[in-house]
């Protein structure tokens, strides 16, 4: 997966897993060296706990995740699209005509309320 973001132009680095050693994941996401995790399992026991433990630790300390393969060049094509443009950004109203009231009555404002 580090290798599909860095062609995208994204740097990114594999770390290892907790039972792979020492600086693992943990300790980087612990001490705010990542941003954005791709976690993905082999259907290895270890991996399989080290996913639960990474996954708690990132949503702790507010770190993105990706946990399916298909995310990871979904994400990579947003990250894109966010820097090589602005982001606008525009009320949902302005998306939809505004409608006038034609009579300002108790009732029909009430009704118009409970409508929405």
């Amino acid at each position: 997966m580090a290798q599909v973001l860095e062609l995208a132009g994204i740097p990114a680095e594999r770390v290892l897993k907790m039972h792979e050693g020492w600086p693992h994941a943990g300790d980087m996401i612990a001490n705010g060296h990542i941003q954005l995790m791709v976690i993905t399992s082999s259907g290895d026991p270890l991996d399989q706990i080290d996913g639960r433990q990474l996954r708690r630790m990132a949503l702790a300390y507010k770190v993105l995740i990706i946990t399916i393969i298909a995310g990871a060049p979904a994400s990579v094509e947003a990250i894109r699209s966010l820097k090589s443009s602005t982001i606008n950004i525009i009320a949902l109203q302005d998306y939809f005509e505004a409608e006038t009231v034609t009579s300002s009555s108790p009732k029909d404002l009430q009704f118009m309320s409970s409508s929405v």
